[in-house]
């Protein structure tokens, strides 16, 4: 292939590599809440003194106390902080686009291979 040949497979590739991952944030983004949430879920769990587990649901019993007549927090209890108006569409935003990125990551992998 001559230069400009091998200029024109990398643009094409890149354009390929940049809407795989516009189209998976764009995907992230409208399921970003629940990601959060699944992302969230260990954090509430050690907040609360529970055990961190992979299921899905919560466990029916409460955990148990950290120490004797001191009862640990619930997950209700977990307050979640926003430290300015933008930031909670903010962590949103972030999680999309890192979720993203994560997902497209086997595309963008396999256009740097067939580049080279």
């Amino acid at each position: 292939m001559t230069f400009t040949e091998h200029l024109a497979e990398l643009r094409r590739r890149l354009i390929v590599s940049v809407v795989v991952i516009l189209i998976s944030c764009g995907v992230c983004f409208f399921f970003s809440k629940e990601l959060f949430e699944l992302i969230r879920r260990p954090l509430n769990a050690v907040a609360a003194g529970a055990p961190v587990t992979t299921a899905v649901t919560t466990p029916a019993t409460p955990p148990a106390p950290l120490t004797p007549g001191v009862e640990a927090p619930g997950p209700a209890d977990v307050k979640w902080t926003a430290l300015n108006p933008i930031e909670p569409i903010w962590v949103l935003i972030q999680v999309a686009i890192y979720a993203g990125l994560f997902f497209s990551l086997p595309v963008v992998i396999y256009q740097i291979c067939a580049f080279v």
